[in-house]
Order: C-alpha cells, then structure tokens, then sequence
C-alpha cells in the first residue's frame, strides 16, 4: 500500500519500459529524471570524493533518440559532502553484502550517518552543506527512424 503513495505524483520505475511510456505519451508535457549513475554510484559517495558512474550508462540517449527527446544536463556539486558513509572498497565484506543486496532488491543500501535534530554528532538528517545545481541548455535529440524499427525487430 505505501508503494502506491509513492507513484500517486507521477513517480515510476526507472526501467526502460516505464521511461518509455512516459516519453511516448500523446501531446509529450512528460519529463524523465534519471540519475544516470544510479545504485553503484551511490555506494561510492562520500564527503570530499566524486566518483561518476557514467562510461557504460548509454541506455537513456538511446530512449533519447527513440522518442526524438531533449536531453538537458545536470549536475549537483556538493551531494556528498551532505552524508557521511562507511568505509566500504571494492572488495570488503560490506561491499560484497552491498552489492549482493542490490542485485537482489534492485536498490542500493548505503551505510550512512548525518546529524540529528537537536546535536549535530549522529543522526539521518543531512548536514548543513550547500548544493549547487548547475542546469545546461537543452540538448536536441532528433528521432531516429533506424533507431526506431531497430528497438522494435528486437523486442
């Protein structure tokens, strides 16, 4: 039942099939947000570090072209600096139970600390750190026939 008051303003699975519904809709006036380096990236978050997930994350300018819809870039700085995160490298024991867990829930388990209400030593809320947004003109995407009689021969 809470899952439904999750999705009730608009929210949907990130999953190809879902972003593509959304951007296939009559008249447009949708929007997809994806956060293009999903649950490994957020395993990698910490203050003072960024590491992007990006080099293999091709899959949303291919629903891009499909649909012949704009890209526009963002970027947050200071996301990390909002948390702090357990130590957890590649190869560690909480890495392993934490890639094992999103393989199998599709939902990355960051270990992470931030303030409290009333102290500022312990808690989940996050710390008083800025972000700055930085939003980039938008990228037009022409629709790509190929592309289009392509994705469906396949599937």
């Amino acid at each position: 039942m809470c899952v439904c008051y999750v999705f009730m303003p608009g929210l949907v699975s990130s999953e190809k099939a879902s972003l593509s519904y959304l951007l296939s809709a009559p008249g447009g006036g949708n929007v997809a947000v994806v956060a293009v380096g999903g649950a490994p990236e957020a395993l990698d978050a910490r203050p003072g570090a960024l590491t992007l997930q990006v080099l293999h994350r091709k899959g949303f300018i291919k629903l891009a072209l499909k649909h012949g819809a704009q890209l526009v870039p963002v970027f947050s700085f200071g996301e990390n600096e909002l948390f702090d995160q357990m130590t957890n490298p590649a190869g560690s024991p909480l890495r392993w139970l934490q890639d094992h867990l999103q393989r199998l829930m599709g939902v990355a388990l960051p270990m992470f600390t931030g303030r409290g209400v009333f102290q500022y030593s312990f808690g989940l809320l996050p710390y008083r750190e800025p972000i700055h947004t930085v939003v980039g003109r938008p990228i037009p995407v022409v629709q790509t026939p190929s592309h289009l009689s392509l994705s469906l021969s396949s599937g």
